[in-house]
């Protein structure tokens, strides 16, 4: 039997590779600066929404054999551009695999950033805590354990900097990871009782963030910090919500052209 596939999830996906597209273009910086406030974190809560869990084993392999190869892969293309740019030394990035912040706030390490490829890294990390996170059964407690983790982050990068191989990034990843799938597990559904004050909250946390704030995942950069995080989180939920109306028309579409065809 075919599986069913969520065609919101595609479609929300399907933004999210736009947004990231449109927000490296030239774009006024209010509307640059909304994209960047949820555009990377959608990635990590749908992998939230559709983590499947599974033998510490196989989450090692599957992360291994899949992402850090292609990590590897990529950056080795990379690197030969370089070398031909005469940036011969750009293979160090990789060894050190931050994103866009030097490590440790060391000057000298600032011209060695990996870019998009932070993304990798930190999913690796970010699979392998989550796994072990959903041991603990209550899962409210597991979103005050990343929130206070996330708090010695930000503290630990502004006095020290980052830590290298995007750990620190992978921190708030883990918390959208953990929402998404809290949603997906029908964990938030009490939100539903105070449906007004939570978009009233979202709408002024996003307005907030887009005027006042500044967020990047790959500089584990959150200006408005706890902000930051509602507003990712509160604009994925309004774009999965409207990918659902257009996924059910969609679906509606479909089911009125097969009858009328029979």
């Amino acid at each position: 039997m075919e599986k069913e596939r969520n065609e919101s999830i595609d479609i929300i996906k399907g933004i999210g590779i736009l947004l990231m597209i449109l927000g490296h273009c030239l774009l006024p910086i209010y509307l640059r600066k909304l994209i960047f406030t949820f555009h990377m974190p959608l990635f990590f809560i749908v992998s939230g929404y559709l983590y499947k869990d599974r033998t510490f084993s196989t989450i090692t392999g599957i992360t291994l054999k899949k992402i850090f190869k292609a990590y590897l892969f990529t950056g080795a293309i990379i690197w030969i551009v370089m070398i031909f740019r005469g940036q011969a030394d750009w293979g160090l990035s990789l060894f050190f695999g931050n994103g866009s912040r030097p490590l440790f706030n060391c000057e000298i390490l600032r011209g060695y950033k990996v870019g998009p490829l932070w993304y990798l890294l930190a999913y690796c990390w970010a699979v392998v805590c989550f796994h072990f996170l959903l041991k603990i059964k209550d899962k409210k407690k597991i979103i005050f354990i990343l929130i206070i983790a996330f708090e010695i982050s930000i503290i630990f990068a502004h006095f020290v900097g980052l830590l290298p191989l995007d750990i620190l990034p992978a921190i708030p990843a883990v918390l959208f990871m953990t929402v998404g799938y809290c949603y997906k597990q029908g964990k938030l559904t009490s939100l539903n009782q105070f449906k007004h004050l939570f978009h009233f909250i979202g709408i002024v946390t996003v307005f907030l963030c887009v005027y006042k704030g500044g967020v990047s995942m790959a500089s584990h950069s959150y200006k408005l910090n706890l902000l930051q995080l509602l507003a990712a989180i509160y604009m994925t939920y309004i774009l999965y919500l409207g990918a659902k109306r257009v996924a059910l028309k969609h679906t509606k579409l479909l089911v009125f052209n097969v009858v009328r065809g029979g």
